[in-house]
């Protein structure tokens, strides 16, 4: 198990934060200042790297029928409000003279971005223990 739970940081979760940290170099070098907003297409990005690939662990599960359909609508709601968010972010950017109040849509981005990691997580775990028993 450690060694899938190894593979899916490094190339799951780290490769999802990788433009997170060339958008941190790139504003350091350039000296601007850092914010929330500046991250919305890249934590979109991360969101659809960790679904994406719990999605695919799910499909490859073998058991526990009922806990795969409580994951998958798990992830697949949290996409869909990740991807309603990420329209409202880009509707504020691209709207000239519209100023959204965007401190609650940064928040629910936050805890969805959480939840959709936990749920991988979760899967990856399940995904680990069910390689240890030999079904794969």
């Amino acid at each position: 198990m450690f060694k899938k739970l190894t593979l899916w940081f490094f190339f799951t979760v780290f490769a999802g934060i990788l433009p997170l940290l060339f958008v941190v170099v790139v504003c350091n070098m350039t000296g601007k200042d850092l914010s929330y907003s500046m991250f919305g297409t890249e934590i979109f990005f991360f969101n659809l790297m960790i679904a994406a690939d719990g999605m695919k662990e799910l499909y490859e599960l073998n058991g526990h029928k009922k806990v795969k359909v409580f994951l998958f609508a798990s992830m697949l709601f949290t996409i869909i409000i990740v991807a309603s968010l990420y329209g409202i972010l880009l509707l504020n950017d691209y709207s000239t003279g519209l100023n959204l109040q965007l401190d609650f849509t940064y928040s629910l981005s936050k805890i969805l971005t959480v939840s959709c990691l936990l749920i991988s997580f979760s899967i990856q775990i399940m995904g680990g223990a069910e390689y240890a028993d030999g079904y794969h």
